[in-house]
């Protein structure tokens, strides 16, 4: 199977968002990025540097919490997922989020709504509500 093209990428993707019932023009936030809430979930994806990102916004961090002591966290969180798991729990610019990334070579529709059902699921998990309620900005 070849790899999609940048227009292959955003159709594709604009059809995987339309089967959660969105609308993928008014999700468009760029040319290749989108803004969506699945189920209430806050999310955003697309195309970025070297592959596909879907991430789902956990909190806003709070401004007195170490960023070292979220990154132990983070990290102490990420290693007891299993092994090779779609979703992951990140920090980008002093928020929590659960990020999925796949490079362009593994992309097909059902992998990118794969990356979207991880995140969402990671989000929901208990393990999640604890980062988020540790960690949050209030």
């Amino acid at each position: 199977m070849a790899a999609m093209d940048r227009d292959g990428m955003t159709s594709t993707f604009e059809g995987v968002l339309a089967t959660f019932g969105l609308d993928p023009e008014r999700c468009r936030e760029s040319e290749a990025w989108w803004r969506f809430q699945p189920d209430g979930l806050e999310m955003q994806g697309g195309i970025h540097r070297q592959g596909f990102r879907v991430i789902c916004s956990l909190a806003k961090l709070d401004p007195d919490v170490s960023i070292d002591e979220v990154y132990t966290s983070i990290t102490g969180r990420n290693a007891t997922l299993p092994l090779g798991a779609l979703a992951v729990f990140a920090e980008a610019d002093r928020y929590l989020w659960v990020r999925s990334e796949l490079a362009f070579a593994d992309l097909s529709a059902e992998t990118m709504k794969a990356m979207i059902e991880a995140c969402m699921a990671l989000a929901r998990s208990p393990t999640a509500q604890s980062l988020r309620a540790k960690y949050r900005a209030w």
